[in-house]
């Protein structure tokens, strides 16, 4: 696992909208993490512990209704 690469694309499928994507990205890192693996570079263990969290989180409260609204 590159975790920096992980990150990225986690952060490119947010902004992209792409939360499902972006959830299980962030679920991936976040087993790395737990499984011993180490964080993304600049960032703490702690940090990348809670973003992770809160992209779980906030994500699987998206629905793809919610994002077509005002169109």
């Amino acid at each position: 696992m590159d975790p920096n690469a992980t990150l990225s694309a986690m952060i490119e499928s947010l902004d992209g909208g792409n939360f499902e994507t972006a959830r299980e990205y962030a679920r991936n890192l976040a087993d790395w993490l737990i499984g011993g693996g180490f964080p993304p570079t600049g960032c703490t263990l702690d940090e990348t512990c809670q973003l992770c969290a809160k992209v779980i989180t906030d994500t699987e409260a998206v629905t793809p209704a919610d994002t077509c609204i005002g169109e």
